[in-house]
């Protein structure tokens, strides 16, 4: 079982700011799940820090972080905020922390879509979506597909859910009654059971 407080924690040092960028330099409290690369520190309230993890000295646990000035611009030495890595976006750790939404098991059904294209000077550009939700900018339908919306995949592992898949799969209660497939997130049977069921973060590390 993780939560928030098992996740490698990264206390700031030192911030050297420039004009468009912040270089912290700071220490870990453990190196689970810690990689150079794409990164967050993790704040509530779709607060968190995006940046760049540029150097990780594994002896000592000290990493420099690059970070948008924007972004942090209220860091001061001495905070320190969860990190985990930017394969994950921070409405992932959202969805498995929230105490509120209520999970219901649902069979999947396929429902219709909508094959969509616009012309671009290359030629022309093909897309599908689930019929009755919004078509971007410049596209156009040509054709609708009965039942042709017929799978999603689980926010966590990507597992497949659908009429040739996993039959099963978790959704938020508000996005079932939505009535639309592809409105909000899915999770596999497993991923319900061993992350969003118990609010445990161990897929960060």
């Amino acid at each position: 079982m993780v939560g928030l407080s098992d996740l490698a924690h990264f206390t700031v040092r030192s911030l050297e700011r420039g004009l468009s960028q912040i270089e912290l330099t700071g220490t870990f409290d453990h190196l689970r799940g810690v990689l150079p690369g794409r990164a967050w520190l993790h704040v509530p309230e779709g607060r968190s820090i995006e940046g760049e993890l540029t150097f990780v000295d594994r002896d000592h646990r000290v990493g420099r972080m690059e970070v948008v000035n924007s972004m942090a611009e209220d860091l001061q030495p001495l905070t320190s905020l969860p990190y985990f890595y930017g394969s994950w976006e921070p409405s992932d750790v959202e969805v498995i922390l929230d105490q509120h939404r209520e999970w219901v098991r649902i069979k999947y059904s396929p429902t219709d879509s909508v094959r969509i294209r616009k012309s671009e000077s290359e030629g022309q550009v093909i897309g599908e979506r689930e019929q009755g939700t919004p078509i971007p900018d410049g596209f156009h339908v040509f054709a609708t597909v009965p039942g042709g919306w017929e799978k999603e995949a689980c926010l966590l592992c990507r597992e497949k859910i659908g009429r040739r898949f996993q039959r099963y799969g978790y959704r938020d209660i508000r996005d079932a009654n939505r009535g639309r497939s592809s409105s909000g997130v899915w999770l596999c049977e497993r991923d319900y059971l061993r992350h969003a069921s118990r609010h445990d973060l161990s897929f960060l590390l």
